[in-house]
């Protein structure tokens, strides 16, 4: 099947743990969540963005999904109900581009941003532990299956290292000519 939306899907992301099932953002600020099989859209939109979902990522046992907007903001959400967890995190300039949860932790968020910073979020206070800095503006992130090593492209076509404390590990790799 297909699934027909009356906005652009900017993002997806497949999902652990929940059977066949995709969340999509789109360009109006909502969530889709998507039968991967049928294509038949699972619950409503998730509303609560003002401006368009530019990623997408689920906690790693699959019960919450994490959405970073142009509206700079982060939103937690309940998988299976789609009604939303705490308040949106803030603390980015501009637009949320990326993010991820730590492969061995849930309550650890990070998150990519237009504003050159990467932030380190503990969920369960919804506070920044920690906030890392690059030359461009960051496009996508992603930890090692480990946890320890995540690594973040930016706008300059580089690839910068840090380790779990939000340390840099290792010198930018360059050699794209564009976005990473």
């Amino acid at each position: 099947g297909t699934a027909r939306f009356d906005a652009k899907i900017l993002c997806v992301q497949y999902g652990p743990g929940l059977g066949d099932v995709i969340a999509a953002g789109d360009s109006d600020g909502r969530i889709h969540f998507i039968c991967a099989q049928t294509g038949e859209k699972i619950l409503c939109p998730l509303r609560g963005h003002d401006r368009e979902v530019l990623s997408v990522s689920w906690s790693p046992d699959g019960t919450q999904l994490a959405s970073g907007s142009v509206d700079s903001t982060v939103r937690l959400w309940d998988a299976s109900t789609g009604a939303p967890i705490g308040s949106p995190l803030r603390g980015h300039d501009k637009a949320v581009s990326s993010l991820a949860f730590k492969p061995d932790d849930p309550n650890v968020l990070v998150t990519g941003s237009w504003d050159k910073t990467v932030k380190l979020w503990d969920l369960s206070t919804s506070t920044c532990l920690s906030t890392m800095r690059v030359d461009k503006p960051v496009m996508s992130l992603s930890y090692a299956p480990s946890g320890d090593i995540l690594a973040v492209g930016d706008f300059g076509g580089n690839i910068h290292f840090f380790n779990a404390k939000g340390e840099k590990t290792l010198s930018p790799v360059r050699g794209h000519s564009d976005v990473v």
